[in-house]
């Protein structure tokens, strides 16, 4: 582990690293509340930018940990005092929480799914649950599919949310996608990275989920905030899928988290600034 760190911000840090079910968002989230609690223990620069290459280094498969990095790290150099970088920070903070709601919103007023949709979907994404939470209050009536999402089983965990809400819902094991992908009217995933060619890096079964949309036209659509967008990777296979140990009493288990979706599978990503068409050939400078 990272050595050298304000107790505070330690404790944040452990906190990203054992998280197991809420995702990119919320890394995304947490990851600027450490580098704020690093910026209150007045470190220097340099020994901030040092602590930035660690944890890039322990999320290689997450963008929003990059992309806040190399952020904070810019704010640090163009400031005027402590105080300023505080306030950038503290507004960039606030960019980010809005982004759901703005994504949610577009997902409303640009994509025709109905009153009374099936959405499939595969693992937690606060994205998507922002997204049904925006539905339900539009009075559209969804029905969302959900996979366990082996082995941390988050889709159980938004299972629990949906209920919360009063959501008609259905769990299914993740062997069932390929089955039941066709009762659906919509795929709907989040991300935890996305390439600049718009390959798509999530938890892995989401190429499965893809995969079984195309062959049965169900439209398959990522919602994720723009800190997703990955600026070094320039495919998916550029990225590092995070390895975890997954301990079962006598035998090897290889528990390889994430997966990659090739850009033609996708149809649209929504951002809050934008939809992103892969077909169209859509890329960043290179």
């Amino acid at each position: 582990m990272i050595s050298n760190i304000p107790k505070n911000a330690k404790k944040i840090l452990d906190e990203m690293v054992t998280e197991r079910i809420r995702g990119a968002s919320y890394l995304a989230e947490k990851c600027l509340d450490f580098y704020i609690a690093l910026v209150k223990g007045s470190l220097p620069i340099e020994e901030i930018e040092r602590i930035s290459r660690e944890v890039t280094k322990l999320f290689p498969s997450v963008a929003p940990v990059y992309n806040i990095s190399s952020k904070v790290l810019k704010f640090l150099r163009d400031s005027k005092g402590l105080g300023s970088v505080l306030k950038d920070l503290e507004r960039y903070k606030l960019e980010i929480k809005s982004a759901k709601a703005r994504i949610a919103e577009t997902f409303l007023e640009r994509i025709d799914i109905g009153e009374r949709p099936v959405i499939i979907t595969h693992s937690y994404s606060s994205v998507v649950l922002e997204t049904v939470k925006k539905l339900v209050s539009s009075r559209i009536v969804p029905k969302v599919i959900l996979t366990e999402s082996r082995p941390d089983y988050e889709g159980i965990h938004l299972a629990y949310e949906l209920k919360k809400l009063g959501v008609n819902y259905e769990i299914i094991t993740d062997a069932q996608i390929g089955l039941v992908v066709r009762e659906a009217d919509i795929a709907v995933v989040g991300a935890d990275c996305i390439a600049r060619n718009l390959d798509v890096i999530n938890k892995a079964g989401t190429f499965l989920l893809a995969l079984s949309a195309r062959y049965y036209d169900v439209p398959f659509y990522v919602l994720a905030e723009s800190f997703k967008l990955h600026p070094k990777a320039r495919r998916g296979l550029d990225i590092e899928l995070m390895e975890r140990e997954l301990i079962v009493k006598g035998l090897h288990v290889r528990n390889i988290l994430f997966d990659v979706t090739p850009n033609r599978l996708v149809t649209a990503i929504l951002t809050e600034n934008s939809i992103m068409k892969p077909i169209l050939r859509y890329s960043w400078k290179y």
